[in-house]
């Protein structure tokens, strides 16, 4: 399996055996997030208490995108028993105990969280313009910072990413799963998982920073196809790759954002 971890939009590749001083740099120089934004988050974060809430759907996407778009297709396969969000957390708890910053809160998020996956525009209401829901966001935000008596609140969120991998013009679907593209027969594949980490202020529910990874590695055992009668035995197969692309996008970014040190 040849594993590459790279930015979104970009057609930057980001080797895992860079050492962070310089991944840092790459990152920051292609991430969506200001440079301003990313010093800020650096010099607030370290030694303030957080609140991790990740916000991933159970859904595994397989999407297909075909020479012509007759042949296009694509499904999703319910994986509740991987407890993504549950591992995310169990991750960047590790994570912040060997080399955090901050310090790390324990407090019920599952209402919060239950509502947040179930609207896919939860993280964009906030940082972005225009949203009626913008305020309603960022008020569950703060009610849940002021319980946990928390400085800021870590929005961990899917993202997707155009396909700037194979050429075409598809857009690949937020969070994690299966990505093909056949041009006349030629079958090219992924399995993927884009993770954003946004940081919000738990008193005001305004948005500081952001950044995001979308890792993905080659596949070139067999795929996903329509109606897989093999869908459950290739997803567990493929659910180890996914939680790696997760862990290290976690750890990138977390790192990026001054929330751990550096681990060289």
């Amino acid at each position: 399996m040849n594993m590459i971890y790279a930015k979104v939009r970009r057609h930057v590749y980001i080797l895992s055996e860079l050492k962070y001083a310089i991944l840092a740099l790459i990152i920051i120089c292609l991430s969506g997030c200001s440079l301003g934004a990313i010093k800020k988050a650096q010099s607030l974060l370290p030694g303030k208490s957080v609140v991790v809430l990740p916000i991933l759907s159970d859904k595994f996407n397989v999407q297909h995108t075909g020479t012509t778009v007759f042949s296009n297709w694509q499904y999703y396969h319910s994986v509740p028993e991987w407890e993504i969000n549950r591992y995310i957390v169990a991750t960047v708890k590790d994570l912040i105990r060997t080399r955090g910053k901050v310090n790390l809160l324990d407090i019920d998020i599952s209402k919060i969280q239950a509502s947040a996956i179930r609207d896919d525009r939860f993280l964009a209401a906030i940082t972005g313009i225009g949203f009626s829901n913008k305020q309603k966001n960022k008020d569950m935000l703060t009610s849940l910072g002021k319980k946990a008596k928390a400085d800021y609140i870590i929005v961990i969120s899917p993202i997707g990413s155009e396909d700037v991998y194979f050429g075409s013009n598809a857009y690949i679907k937020p969070g994690y799963g299966f990505y093909q593209k056949t041009t006349f027969g030629i079958k090219r594949a992924l399995l993927y998982a884009g993770i954003e980490i946004a940081v919000i202020d738990a008193l005001t529910g305004d948005h500081v920073a952001s950044t995001y990874m979308f890792n993905h590695s080659s596949l070139s055992v067999s795929g996903y196809e329509e109606n897989d009668p093999l869908i459950e035995e290739k997803i567990n197969r493929d659910k180890p790759i996914i939680f790696e692309h997760i862990k290290n996008a976690l750890e990138l970014e977390l790192h990026e954002l001054g929330m751990l040190s550096s681990n060289w």
